[in-house]
């Protein structure tokens, strides 16, 4: 497999400080016992979907533009 281009590697760098973002904000919401689930789970969401983008970035796979994990994970796991 060839090595990822520089813009890929700019694409999935930015993509990993966004799930790592997402990540963060999924601790403090989780610490907090009043806060909903669903805003708890989106933010988790959010830090896997992205951190599925930045590995299918780096292995060159084309992926939908999807919320999808389970799609994403699937094309992830067939490449």
């Amino acid at each position: 497999m060839p090595a990822p281009s520089s813009e890929q590697r700019d694409y999935a760098k930015m993509l990993a400080e966004r799930a790592g973002s997402d990540l963060g904000a999924f601790e403090v919401l989780m610490a907090d016992s009043d806060m909903l689930d669903d805003v708890v789970g989106f933010h988790a969401q959010q830090a896997v979907e992205k951190s599925l983008k930045v590995a299918l970035v780096l292995a060159d796979v084309d992926f939908p533009n999807s919320h999808d994990l389970r799609e994403l994970a699937g094309i992830a796991i067939d490449n």
